[in-house]
């Protein structure tokens, strides 16, 4: 449902958020959330760029991408962000996560996620990377 569902999608958006440090778990698990983002990343600051918590958004539009990320800082109540769309594209592949040697249950493609059995979205930050189950 999920492969399916980001097929039919026609936009994308790399969203930056600035998020206070006491309240990134928080807002991450709520973005995180949507059906619309399938990525949800915090990442190290620069002096010049404050934005910590970074989503891939998806929407058959610009302006539905719009409409979305309105709708997650309305939730959230983070304003601050920046949004950032693809001009130009040279590479995109599905990486496969997992090597032979480690072959179980688990997905090996970042795509075959749901066709696994399990659902959800994967949710990392700095400190550790965990799978949100739906």
């Amino acid at each position: 449902e999920y492969r399916r569902q980001r097929q039919m999608c026609i936009e994308t958006v790399l969203v930056a958020w600035q998020v206070e440090p006491e309240r990134l778990d928080e807002v991450a698990r709520k973005m995180a959330e949507s059906p619309s983002v399938s990525h949800c990343y915090d990442r190290t600051t620069a002096p010049d760029w404050p934005y910590n918590l970074y989503t891939m958004v998806h929407g058959h539009s610009r302006e539905e991408c719009e409409q979305i990320v309105a709708g997650l800082a309305d939730e959230t109540g983070v304003k601050e962000r920046a949004m950032l769309y693809t001009k130009r594209e040279w590479k995109k592949i599905s990486m496969k996560y997992f090597q032979d040697d480690h072959k179980d249950k688990r997905p090996q493609k970042a795509n075959d996620i749901n066709a696994s059995g399990l659902s959800g979205v994967f949710f990392y930050t700095s400190r550790s990377a965990r799978y949100l189950y739906g």
